[in-house]
């Protein structure tokens, strides 16, 4: 088999780990030369941040370009036109056969002017910040945002909805039904080693007082505050819970200072960033329910890494893994800016908790990597320059 050469182009590249995965599945999955065009702003980033992008494998090549800038976020179509020059500069750019733009506005802006300029096709991936800061912000480019989408061969979102969300907000019904037919919904996989470990949370004894865990960078997005308050309503209704924080972040120190003002300094434990998985692995089979009310989530990795352990979730509506499930499925999606719906779902789960965590195991499966790569590979192979 002739192996295809593909771009990706990847703002995020540098900072979200979970591409160093998805590449190398990729590559693992099918015979191809995969490079990866990421511009950046260096005052952004440390070095053992870009050092860390030379660390891929064999026919995976990062193309680093620190030509990103603060007027950049005020400029779009000059920074796409300087990006796509950019691009052009540093790679021999007619030898690639697909391009999968990895964001709506910023990569896929990227892909379409060189599929104007080349012919290339081109897959784009929506990701949530596409949704709550471009087509809320930046109005005026959601004409240019239909077109993006229009001339795409696929549109791939992460969950179904992301998929709703971005329906409502086209507004030219003629590229509409286009761009309905070109989509596909797929989600995140989820390190091997959580499949291999997966574990029947149900059969072991239940903590009294429950226990809360949440997994994530300690910033606003993620909404820890909002748990810690939700924490707090559990007592009120005379329920004992504790929670486990995990990870750091720029609100960590705001957030203890929550905690003791609430006077909840023995109910919460903050761990740090834990690298090891072993020891995250601990963590997660010592708790009860998982908790994680962020509200801006493309996917959120850490609920399926929950699941995997048997634990029911608590996760957002109208992102990160709601539409994949059921509402008491495996959890249930709340208001993220609720503590009173996080302690109603809390004591929901608790009164049916063996029949949903049983269900967190076993639906797990379907995030493996193997399966989501090989779809990817399919549609690279069905779209690539000559296919079409």
């Amino acid at each position: 088999m002739k192996t295809m050469n593909i771009l990706h182009i990847n703002g995020a590249g540098i900072t979200d780990r979970f591409y160093d995965i998805f590449f190398e599945q990729i590559r693992k999955t099918e015979d191809s030369i995969q490079d990866i065009y990421i511009a950046y702003n260096r005052s952004d980033y440390k070095d053992e941040e870009i050092a860390r992008l030379s660390m891929y494998y064999e026919n995976i090549n990062p193309i680093l370009s620190p030509i990103k800038n603060n007027i950049d976020r005020f400029m779009y179509f000059n920074k796409i036109r300087k990006y796509s020059d950019d691009l052009e500069m540093k790679t021999e750019i007619k030898k690639y056969e697909i391009i999968h733009a990895h964001s709506l506005f910023t990569d896929g802006g990227v892909a379409y002017t060189i599929n104007k300029r080349y012919g290339i096709p081109y897959i784009v991936s929506v990701r949530i910040t596409d949704i709550n800061i471009f087509m809320k912000y930046f109005l005026h480019l959601k004409l240019f945002m239909e077109m993006i989408l229009s001339n795409a061969s696929q549109v791939v979102f992460l969950n179904p909805s992301l998929q709703k969300s971005l329906y409502k907000k086209i507004i030219n019904s003629k590229y509409k039904r286009s761009i309905e037919l070109k989509s596909k919904v797929l989600p995140n996989g989820i390190n091997n080693f959580w499949l291999e470990n997966a574990y029947y949370a149900y059969y072991k004894s239940r903590n009294n007082p429950i226990h809360l865990i949440q997994v994530g960078k300690l910033t606003k997005a993620k909404n820890t505050k909002t748990t810690i308050y939700a924490l707090r309503e559990l007592k009120k209704r005379k329920i004992d819970a504790t929670l486990d924080v995990v990870g750091t972040g720029p609100e960590l120190k705001r957030l203890e200072k929550l905690v003791y003002k609430l006077g909840l300094k023995k109910s919460v434990k903050f761990h740090g960033f834990i690298n090891n998985k072993e020891n995250l692995l601990r963590l997660y089979r010592e708790a009860d329910i998982f908790v994680l009310p962020s509200y801006a989530e493309t996917f959120g990795i850490v609920y399926i890494e929950a699941m995997s352990q048997g634990l029911p979730v608590i996760y957002t509506k109208g992102q990160g893994i709601d539409g994949y499930f059921e509402k008491g499925e495996v959890g249930f999606p709340i208001d993220p800016f609720s503590p009173k719906e996080i302690c109603d779902a809390i004591i929901e789960i608790n009164s049916n908790y063996d029949q949903i965590s049983k269900r967190c195991t076993e639906l797990v499966c379907k995030f493996n990597w193997i399966d989501i790569a090989r779809e990817y590979h399919q549609l690279y192979e069905m779209y690539k320059k000559g296919n079409q």
